[in-house]
């Protein structure tokens, strides 16, 4: 009985360590902890994928995927979900690439989905091919069989990197209990929810319970602008309960990333007398398709909106990503975006007393 009664005890710890190890991504110097980020990767599916190589050579201790991974619902003529079997075709494309695969064999690899690999452009809680979909990319992330991201509505998750002193990344789900939203909003409606009462829920408990000098929230979406023509943003009651919940806890070293529009840019919360601190929103968009690839439409974009949350000098119109490095030692945060050959296009160096 004492034989039976061990065993089980040692059954029951190792699957809680099984369904709780990949919450803890070690760093491999906690003084010094880079991340790189990126989205937006083969839109046709034929699109050179040598990035990949460059963000190897980085040697992050994590990639973070923002979303539109794979393109799960184009074909040659649509904009739709096109099955299981054609979006299986077109992940094994994409985990088939070399510099892909470099990738994967150096480097922890994490991730959110955008509307692409949903399995509709803008779609919203009521694509009837979610809980298929949630399946087909966690298969793509590899993620364990037993997740609770398996289990549970949404993919949202959390991550500690290097350990839980250092930095968390909280992962929302900007589709799965999304409300529609009418093309033209952009954010503004005053009525709608982004993330559902369940994530909501759980997001203030993340934020609140979080031990960590850093948190990073990763959002399949742009957060903070609401001066663009882009649907795919935060409603604007939501874009508020964020700010009221970090003003609440107080969190300040609380950073941003997120993707979707086709070229990278660091946003600067006009009224950070609002949230109680400088709030940062870096996007990066545009591993292998960007605006630039339609003649004068880069710079079109540069000029177009307000500089409410940036300048021209804060955008990036070509093929990038983006890298974060935390330098404990000395209390400095270092946010780059990177171009297809890995070098710096754009690089702003905080100091820990900019974020008061």
């Amino acid at each position: 009985m004492k034989i039976k009664t061990f065993s089980l005890k040692i059954f029951i710890l190792l699957i809680f360590s099984l369904c709780t190890a990949h919450r803890v991504i070690p760093a491999k110097n906690l003084n010094n902890i880079t991340l790189a980020f990126g989205s937006c990767n083969p839109f046709r599916g034929t699109e050179p994928s040598d990035i990949f190589y460059r963000i190897a050579e980085l040697n992050p201790d994590v990639w973070i995927w923002l979303g539109d991974a794979y393109y799960a619902d184009r074909s040659p003529t649509t904009l739709s979900f096109n099955g299981e079997e054609i979006v299986k075709k077109k992940i094994a494309n994409v985990k088939a690439k070399q510099a892909y695969i470099t990738l994967r064999e150096k480097t922890p690899i994490i991730g959110v989905w955008d509307d692409h690999d949903y399995g509709k452009n803008n779609a919203n809680k009521h694509f009837p091919y979610k809980k298929l979909t949630q399946q087909l990319f966690l298969d793509f992330l590899d993620e364990p069989e037993n997740s609770n991201r398996r289990l549970q509505e949404g993919i949202y998750e959390s991550y500690y990197i290097g350990d839980e002193t250092r930095i968390k990344v909280i992962l929302v789900d900007v589709w799965y209990f999304r409300d529609p939203m009418p093309f033209f909003d952009n954010g503004k409606e005053e009525t709608g929810d982004t993330l559902g009462e369940i994530q909501w829920k759980w997001l203030e408990e993340e934020i609140a319970n979080s031990q960590s000098e850093y948190m990073i929230l990763g959002s399949g979406s742009i957060v903070l602008p609401d001066d663009r023509i882009f649907p795919e943003t935060w409603h604007a009651t939501s874009r508020k309960r964020l700010i009221s919940i970090l003003r609440k806890y107080k969190k300040d070293k609380f950073l941003i990333l997120s993707e979707d529009i086709h070229y990278a840019e660091i946003d600067t919360y006009p009224c950070p007398e609002e949230v109680g601190f400088r709030l940062y929103e870096i996007t990066s968009s545009g591993l292998t398709h960007s605006v630039n690839m339609l003649p004068a439409f880069g710079e079109f974009i540069t000029n177009l909106f307000p500089q409410t949350f940036n300048g021209p000098e804060d955008r990036y119109t070509d093929l990038n990503f983006g890298a974060l490095n935390f330098d404990f030692e000395n209390n400095k945060v270092t946010i780059q975006i990177r171009n297809y050959t890995g070098q710096v296009v754009i690089e702003k160096i905080f100091a820990k007393q900019i974020w008061n």
